[in-house]
């Protein structure tokens, strides 16, 4: 049981990561996008 908490901790940590990578290329892309032009 304390495996599969370990296991949900882990996913929800690296979603948020994931998630909070995706949004600052996606930001960091837009800035450029602007900036360029």
């Amino acid at each position: 049981m304390e495996s599969l908490m370990r296991m949900r901790i882990l996913l929800l940590v690296w979603g948020g990561l994931m998630l909070t990578w995706l949004g600052a290329a996606v930001f960091g892309w837009g800035n450029v996008e602007t900036g360029s032009s």
